[in-house]
């Protein structure tokens, strides 16, 4: 395996998987378990870079990232299927606001040629810090809002 490949599995798919886990977990009003996210994330973000490296038309490979996580979510949450499937699309919707804002906020601000710095994976990943750190406040504060709510699985 390349380093390309392992700097991109470890510094962007493995954090962004589980900060999507982080909140799809609070959304589904589980109890946050770092043991279950980890794996979560490891798995899906595995997943997601095998995916992201096969050639396929644009927007497929969104489809079936929704998929994994969803499947993923059901087989660590016993929870219906839906309410997973729910929970991935708001979760997903969020990580893409963020990332909207986040990058074009640094293309703004900066004077820095995104097209140069996204064909880096370092850089690649250290650019899409803002969002996830957003994504895992979202999770924190979606988890503080149900206080009392939060089922034991």
């Amino acid at each position: 395996m390349s380093q390309k490949i392992l700097i991109e599995y470890f510094l962007q798919s493995i954090p962004e998987s589980m900060a999507i886990f982080i909140v799809i977990t609070a959304f589904l009003k589980k109890r946050f378990n770092f043991k279950m996210i980890l794996i979560l994330g490891f798995t899906a973000g595995l997943a997601i870079k095998i995916l992201r490296m096969l050639p396929m038309t644009f927007g497929f490979h969104t489809i079936i990232q929704l998929i994994i996580v969803t499947m993923l979510t059901k087989l660590a949450y016993e929870t219906s299927i839906l309410n997973c499937f729910f929970a991935t699309i708001k979760t997903i919707l969020i990580l893409t606001i963020y990332e909207m804002i986040s990058l074009n906020g640094i293309a703004y601000f900066t004077e820095f040629d995104m097209k140069v710095l996204i064909t880096n994976p370092l850089t690649r990943s250290l650019l899409m810090l803002p969002q996830l750190l957003l994504l895992i406040l979202t999770g924190i504060l979606i988890t503080y809002l149900q206080k009392g709510k939060v089922e034991e699985k």
